[in-house]
């Protein structure tokens, strides 16, 4: 299995691992039931420890994307986004995922839960707030139309009397 690794400092190599896989198996280059090559034979491949390896897996194996059977190696699993192809399977296995990232950053539930509100309220308000600028902006339009025709009519007062 050819995973193309940047070791840039700014994403972890058991994270590049993790997301070659699953965009794979999202992809269906990797399908259901394919066994991924060992903890040992990956990470001589890719020149890293194989700890960084296992690490990746067992995240993997958590998000249910693979499943590790020992003695027997490590399998992808169905995957729950392409489930009957839905958009609220898609949207719930999206859901998991981030769940399992933020637990896996060491937030609980409580947490999660506020980081949701702040952006689900931070969205909602660009809209809330465009609509109060098309207020306001309207409100000037009008004002400086009634200027206009305040203006006009003294010209055409002026042209009148002359």
């Amino acid at each position: 299995m050819t995973i193309k690794m940047i070791d840039d400092g700014v994403t972890p190599l058991y994270r590049q691992i993790m997301d070659a896989i699953t965009q794979r198996v999202e992809s269906g280059e990797l399908p259901v039931g394919y066994q991924l090559p060992t903890v040992r034979e990956l990470a001589a491949e890719l020149g890293t420890s194989p700890g960084t390896v296992k690490h990746a897996y067992d995240r993997l194996a958590h998000m249910g994307i693979i499943e590790k059977i020992q003695g027997r190696g490590s399998f992808v699993v169905e995957n729950r986004a392409t489930l009957g192809g839905s958009t609220k399977a898609q949207a719930l296995y999206a859901i998991d995922r981030l769940l399992n990232e933020l637990e896996e950053l060491g937030f609980g539930e409580r947490e999660i839960r506020i980081f949701l509100d702040l952006k689900l309220r931070e969205r909602a308000q660009p809209a809330k707030g465009r609509r109060e600028n098309a207020d306001e902006a309207l409100s000037a339009i009008r004002r400086q139309l009634m200027y206009v025709e305040a203006a006009l009519d003294l010209l055409f007062e002026e042209d009148e009397e002359a």
